[in-house]
């Protein structure tokens, strides 16, 4: 059953819908706001660990080449290329930030790293 506080807010909720999207929307393009999301999506999403999430994010904010490629791709109003938060995923913790195509080649390499292991074996020993 709805306590009369949760019917209250869900009345002024409605009430001013408009303007409580338009106040989201702003705080969204707001660098408290976005670094709200990302912090959010960071630790829910892919149980990223760190000692401190503030300098992570401000190395993340900041940076505008890739770490792996150093090409010059990230503008946070212009989205080129999608900027990423490498971080390995069995023990969690950041590892680069780099652009979407090397995200995507580490990840590869991750899945297929016994057998990349094997293939590397069998190059350098053969006879």
């Amino acid at each position: 059953m709805p306590t009369e506080k949760s019917i209250q807010r869900n009345l002024y909720y409605h009430k001013n819908r408009e303007r409580e999207l338009k106040n989201r929307k702003e705080r969204r393009n707001t660098f408290e706001g976005y670094k709200k999301i990302k912090l959010n999506e960071w630790i829910n999403k892919t149980n990223l660990k760190s000692n401190n999430f503030d300098l992570l994010f401000d190395r993340y904010y900041y940076t505008d080449n890739c770490d792996i490629c150093n090409l010059q791709i990230f503008n946070h109003k212009n989205n080129c290329e999608k900027k990423c938060l490498d971080h390995h995923h069995d023990s969690g913790y950041m590892r680069y930030i780099c652009c979407n195509k090397c995200n995507v080649r580490l990840g590869k390499v991750d899945r297929c790293k016994d057998k990349l292991h094997l293939e590397l074996y069998r190059y350098f020993n053969r006879k």
